[in-house]
């Protein structure tokens, strides 16, 4: 029975959600076991022409409880210890419309008694209301999911006088819900919003097991390491990759391929202390920007794509130049070249007789050191007008010089091209394709 001195606000420290439908007994041992403050009934109220609905048990009007009392009645509640949750005819059946009403009180009942417990109790009512209540219980981290269980007899009810109320451990279901939305993420590529969802499970982490606790934190590592990756933060991935090599061999060994090529070409770049190189690189980092491109491209990001795809022609041609002729595009020294090429680039020499290239002027100069028949300045060549053609949609991109936002279209059309012109180019320079084309995963690992 219900002390009559909770019915005052101040006095309440427990509240009671509950679903009811067309058997008393477990709400009534619900309320009996939780003793609440207040309850607020989720009801049926019924369709024209048939009986009332489940909202007859609290208020009476209609059949009422077997026993003739009502659900109050039968548990002491007063008027001013209850409210009804109504839901309008159909709407027992629309698990959508019943957890908004439902959400919203439980966000009222926060907001009216911020320090008492809450409790969703969903034995009672449709599948659907049950639903409902159980969905808008797990949005509230304080609030607690109960249900009235025992004895059966059969598969359709449990039998009277066995109900046994117990609370339930909701963040199982919630821990699986949330990883379900974060490989989806995943799948997506969006490494940084996964690990925020499962950053959010771990601050709620004293409601886990210790497994279910190691198992978040080790998803946790694996999103901030391909979230680091995904980010050119070569060595930063490389320190996170401990613990990941054999779920990700082939992953590793791409990485180190390209930290090798990195130092290589970025004299800025620090390797992480531990690191060996695995090889000269030769064309890893053009690679890695490309599959980053493709990347931007399932997320619908063209101009951020496409941008990507530039720079990797300019590496492409970075790294060709450093690698078979040992010449660096932001410091070319003039006088050293050949006749050709020093006529063509006398005009961008500075003072001290250095050049710097762009794209064009590099893939230009590769041409005059190749040759046309040899090599990749053979290759360019072939694919020189296409490849203007196509620069067009990033020099017209905000993201260059102009305002026009890059279809999916132009994307696709750049993407295909340059990966066709890369795959000629290292054929031509004895590399049958490229060597580390391993997109990075689309799903969390299965620890």
């Amino acid at each position: 029975m219900i002390n009559e001195k909770s019915s005052h606000s101040a006095d309440i420290k427990k509240i009671l959600f509950v679903t009811v439908g067309g058997s008393c007994e477990p709400i009534i041992k619900a309320i009996d076991h939780h003793r609440p403050g207040f309850v607020y009934f989720v009801c049926s109220t019924g369709t024209s022409g048939k009986a009332p609905g489940s909202i007859s048990m609290v208020t009476g009007a209609g059949q009422g409880c077997q026993t003739g009392s009502t659900i109050p009645e039968s548990t002491g509640l007063a008027d001013s210890q209850y409210e009804v949750i109504a839901l309008d005819p159909g709407e027992e059946d629309d698990p959508g419309e019943a957890y908004k009403k439902i959400k919203d009180k439980i966000k009222q009942a926060i907001a009216q008694w911020p320090v008492a417990e809450i409790l969703a109790d969903y034995t009672g009512g449709t599948k659907s209301m049950s639903v409902a209540l159980f969905s808008a219980a797990i949005d509230f981290e304080n609030v607690r999911v109960s249900l009235v269980t025992g004895a059966r007899a059969d598969l359709r009810k449990v039998k009277n006088l066995t109900e046994t109320a117990v609370t339930l451990n909701k963040f199982s279901f919630v821990m699986e819900r949330q990883l379900e939305q974060a490989n989806a993420l995943v799948a997506k590529f969006s490494y940084a919003s996964a690990r925020k969802l499962i950053e959010d499970l771990l601050e709620a982490g004293l409601h886990f097991s210790v497994e279910s606790r190691n198992k978040l934190q080790k998803l946790y590592g694996f999103c901030q390491l391909f979230d680091a990756w995904d980010k050119f933060d070569h060595a930063k991935a490389f320190d996170l990759f401990q613990g990941f090599e054999k779920f990700y061999p082939n992953h590793f060994q791409n990485l180190k391929k390209t930290i090798t090529e990195r130092k290589l070409l970025d004299k800025g770049f620090s390797a992480p202390e531990n690191f060996v190189d695995l090889n000269q690189g030769r064309f890893h980092l053009v690679n890695d920007l490309m599959l980053n491109a493709h990347r931007r491209g399932i997320q619908n990001r063209f101009d951020d794509g496409v941008g990507r795809i530039y720079r990797a022609l300019e590496l492409f041609a970075q790294t060709y130049l450093l690698t078979e002729h040992q010449i660096k595009t932001g410091s070319v020294e003039v006088d050293t070249l050949p006749e050709k090429a020093r006529v063509r680039y006398n005009s961008k020499k500075d003072e001290n007789g250095m050049a710097k290239l762009g794209l064009m002027e590099s893939y230009e100069l590769i041409c005059v050191l190749d040759g046309p028949e040899k090599a990749v300045g053979g290759v360019f060549e072939k694919y020189r007008n296409k490849i203007l053609f196509e620069i067009t949609s990033r020099n017209n991109s905000l993201l260059a010089h102009g305002f026009t936002p890059v279809s999916k279209q132009a994307f696709s059309s750049f993407f295909n091209l340059t990966s066709q012109f890369f795959n000629e180019c290292q054929a031509a320079t004895g590399l049958n394709q490229m060597e580390s084309d391993l997109q990075l995963p689309q799903s969390l690992p299965g620890l």
